[in-house]
């Protein structure tokens, strides 16, 4: 799991990087359009609250997708765990299926 932190870490300022672009151009695309239309426009607090609602979303949307990162890593972690054991019982046989060889051919 801890190779799953370290990609998060490291993925983690890009995310912050880009989407504080695209809040900035958003904010940015509503201000030049409240100023074409002051008076028609909605009130600046109300689209505060939109775009805060929109981050709330997409925060609940990466966490959603981080635990199911999280449970796939945990599944091929524990799959891989088997097969480790599997290889170390199969040499542990091998080596000792080799030493009764060698034990008997010595004999003889």
């Amino acid at each position: 799991m801890g190779w799953l932190g370290s990609i998060l870490r490291m993925l983690a300022p890009i995310a912050v990087e880009h989407g504080g672009n695209v809040l900035r151009d958003s904010l940015k695309a509503r201000a030049a359009q409240g100023q074409a239309s002051a008076s028609a426009g909605p009130d600046p607090l109300q689209l505060l609250a939109a775009d805060v609602d929109q981050i709330k979303g997409y925060v609940l949307q990466l966490k959603s997708d981080l635990e199911t990162l999280n449970n796939v890593a945990a599944g091929r972690e524990e799959r891989l765990r088997r097969w480790l054991l599997a290889l170390l019982v199969w040499n542990i046989l091998l080596t000792i299926g080799l030493a009764i060889f060698a034990a008997v051919a010595l004999r003889h």
